[in-house]
């Protein structure tokens, strides 16, 4: 398994962005950096269609035999890590789910849809974590207390514990987008006073107990399915032919996880980020425009430095592959780390 690099790269600056590269990943780990893809469910008329962001945060790497890797860092890029398939996957690493993204043909796809419903999924789940946090808060304040639903004047819906200020609101943006997606919905009739949900606080939080008995949190769970979209890629790119991304054979190390409640990554300190601006300036100073809102790529970035047994990353690594003329740097660079370094002569040598 292979992780190549610099991908974006010129001629001039190659062996420079290489070395600097590998450096980086010496101090402080292998970098995960975000990609948004826009997909479209093209539903069964009269339905519209639905569109979907999907953000994920991966460090990509891919199965080659030898023979192959030369040909692969024409693209990706001449330096590369090797890693035992074993060692990635206790790094947690997982194979890409391809997804053959139909609606590029304007044809109803089974895969988007699934992409699709998995968003649903990731929502209904943020939802009942939303509520079950409010049903506790409320209870610390009265376990018999009314919760009353009101409409508020910017459009949204709000849940209130009566005789207090303790809300918990549904956007106007979330009704908004239903209405879209199922034409004809309509809210509830509230007075503007508000109306009794019909369930006290204690009565709430019960109720949201018992829809997780026996199951991980639904804050849990919606990480569970945010790591699962970062694996999700499509078939193809637009332009290509058919399969030009599932013949990649590509896995990915994810960001988001928890280990024993836990984060497996961290963010990116400040010592780093200046070094990945000076680095390509271009790539991580652009601007995401991402679900939550706009944000500089370099800080949507996370980093996985050490396996959760101690070992740093880097000593890991079966081989480093580099060009010829890069060899006494590259083992300059990794000169406190005992790992093999070899070029593309090697690997195509029996």
């Amino acid at each position: 398994m292979y992780h190549s690099f610099p991908r974006r790269r010129s001629a001039e600056n190659v062996h420079r962005k290489g070395l600097a590269i590998l450096e980086l990943m010496v101090i402080h780990g292998l970098l995960l950096t975000p990609e948004i893809l826009h997909w479209r469910d093209v539903k069964v008329p009269p339905s519209p269609p639905e569109d979907y962001i999907q953000v994920s945060r991966r460090c990509c790497f891919t199965e080659l035999s030898e023979g192959e890797v030369e040909r692969h860092s024409q693209y990706f890029g001449p330096f590369a890590l090797e890693f035992e398939h074993r060692t990635l996957c206790d790094l947690g690493a997982m194979p890409v789910i391809y997804i053959p993204r139909m609606s590029d043909y304007e044809d109803y796809g089974v895969g988007p849809a699934i992409v699709t419903q998995l968003a649903h999924i990731q929502d209904l789940l943020a939802r009942l974590a939303t509520f079950k946090e409010f049903a506790r808060q409320a209870v610390d304040h009265s376990a018999n207390a009314e919760i009353v639903i009101k409409t508020t004047g910017d459009g949204s819906l709000m849940l209130e514990l009566a005789g207090t200020a303790l809300v918990c609101t549904i956007p106007k943006e979330l009704i908004e987008r239903t209405r879209l997606v199922k034409p004809g919905f309509e809210l509830p009739k509230i007075p503007p006073e508000g109306a009794p949900l019909g369930l006290t606080s204690g009565g709430m939080l019960n109720l949201m107990n018992i829809l997780t008995w026996g199951l991980h949190e639904p804050n849990v769970l919606t990480g569970m399915i945010k790591g699962m979209a970062s694996l999700i890629y499509p078939t193809e790119r637009p332009t290509d032919p058919l399969l030009s991304y599932y013949q990649q054979r590509e896995w990915r190390i994810i960001g988001g996880l928890l280990r024993d409640n836990t984060r497996v990554t961290s963010v990116v300190s400040t010592e780093l980020r200046e070094q990945l601006l000076k680095l390509d300036l271009e790539f991580f100073g652009r601007e995401l425009r991402l679900p939550s809102g706009p944000a500089t790529l370099v800080d949507e970035c996370e980093v996985f430095s050490k396996k959760h047994s101690g070992e740093a990353i880097l000593t890991l690594v079966q081989r480093v592959i580099c060009p010829p003329e890069a060899v006494n740097d590259v083992r300059e660079v990794l000169r406190d780390i005992p790992v093999q370094v070899a070029t593309f002569h090697e690997l195509r040598s029996p």
